[in-house]
């Protein structure tokens, strides 16, 4: 009974060394999955070790070098604008030059231009791509009768047919925001041609006679009204012009 007894004991504590001993390998041996996370993880950092050390930046800087180096060859337009006996003039030095001479005046305009947009985005008036094609299709008809082209013209006058649609429409913008003051009645209309009958193109029908009167009465209260009508304009907002002070620590 005795020896029973005993085995039975040896026979547990047999059991619990080959419990004791899985779960030591386990320990010692982990899983293939964990093995390759393990091994990820220190090339991650070996990399990022040598990328953020001295020969990694070192490596990132002449990347940028290179970069540069090749966008400036390649868009060698961009930054010289001519060559004299090889010597480059820079488009910066340009752009200098017409400051001085112009930028003020531009720089004007640019601020009554934006003031013009402003107002009509507040009064919800716009020009429609139609009313340019109208206005195109009416210049290059005029031109036309007169043994040109429109893109003669506009090449004489160094624009191009982007330019030119952007003034017509501008413009036509400028005639929407004066309303009344450069509208021409029918009467007004009559009373010119009845006064200027000599001096008016005799080979336009009746229709079209009137429509050119129209707009030679249109330009001439144009002319007198855009002055005061752009002063109304500039002085509804605010404006702060730092141009001037740049201008004088550039010097």
């Amino acid at each position: 009974m005795e020896k029973r007894r005993n085995t039975k004991r040896t026979q547990r504590t047999q059991t619990k060394r080959a419990s004791s001993s899985k779960r030591t390998v386990s320990k010692r041996a982990p899983s293939p999955k964990k093995v390759k996370q393990e091994v990820v993880a220190t090339k991650k950092a070996s990399f990022m070790s040598v990328f953020m050390g001295p020969k990694g930046r070192f490596l990132i800087v002449s990347l940028l070098l290179i970069a540069l180096v090749t966008f400036a060859v390649l868009n060698k337009q961009l930054f010289i604008v001519a060559t004299v006996d090889g010597k480059p003039i820079t488009r910066l030095t340009l752009v200098r030059e017409l400051e001085k001479r112009a930028g003020t005046q531009v720089l004007d305009e640019l601020i009554l231009k934006k003031a013009i947009e402003l107002e009509a985005t507040q009064k919800n008036i716009s020009v429609s791509e139609q009313e340019i094609d109208e206005e195109v299709k009416k210049m290059e008809e005029d031109i036309k009768s007169q043994g040109g082209t429109l893109d003669q013209v506009l090449s004489f006058q160094g624009l191009n047919r982007e330019s030119l649609r952007d003034n017509l429409r501008f413009r036509k913008l400028l005639l929407k925001l004066m309303g009344d003051r450069v509208n021409v009645s029918d009467e007004e209309v009559d009373k010119y041609i009845q006064e200027n009958k000599e001096a008016l193109p005799q080979d336009k029908k009746d229709e079209d006679l009137k429509n050119y009167v129209r707009e030679v009465l249109q330009q001439q209260k144009y002319s007198q009204e855009i002055g005061s009508f752009l002063e109304e304009i500039r002085s509804k907002f605010k404006i702060n012009n730092y141009y001037g002070s740049l201008n004088t620590l550039n010097k």
